[in-house]
């Protein structure tokens, strides 16, 4: 099954909270597996139950975590070095089909860039709304959008 956004059906909602409850507040993968595994239970649709299809599909999981955590070590005088990702994965590339790129060629070349840039933007909107009721980061969310104002006049010009 393709993997959704988002899960809005109430049936699951309730079906998730149930396990929540049923295993004192903190809810452990396995305990989705095992809830999902008869085919009556709602959760069930959501699973790879071949085992072969499901093996394949891990080790593409595998391979994408190894490529998130590759980085090259940038060492910079009087200051804390950088990791850098040797490779990344643009949203521009991942609506056809998929695909890494090394960061230093997505870097010097202007319109991977922007998209780059774009990306990275839609990854602090998607921080914000995930954390913007916690009133201690309210520093972070003004230096994010400061930051995306000085990134919007920069591309405007």
């Amino acid at each position: 099954m393709k993997k959704k956004r988002f899960i809005t059906d109430p049936v699951i909602i309730d079906e998730i909270q149930k396990l929540v409850d049923e295993n004192d507040g903190v809810l452990m993968p396995e305990a989705v597996v095992e809830s999902a595994t008869p085919e009556e239970s709602p959760l069930h649709k959501y699973f790879t139950w071949d085992d072969t299809a499901a093996a394949h599909k891990y080790r593409m999981e595998e391979a994408r975590g190894l490529l998130q955590i590759v980085v090259r070590v940038i060492e910079r005088p009087k200051a804390n070095p950088i990791y850098m990702r040797v490779v990344t994965s643009l949203t521009s590339d991942r609506s056809h089909g998929g695909g890494y790129r090394l960061t230093t060629n997505v870097l010097s070349e202007k319109d991977l860039r922007a998209q780059f840039i774009q990306d990275a933007l839609d990854e602090m909107r998607s921080f914000r709304r995930k954390y913007e009721g916690i009133i201690e980061l309210v520093d972070v969310f003004a230096a994010m959008a400061a930051a995306e104002r000085r990134l919007a006049r920069r591309i405007k010009n």
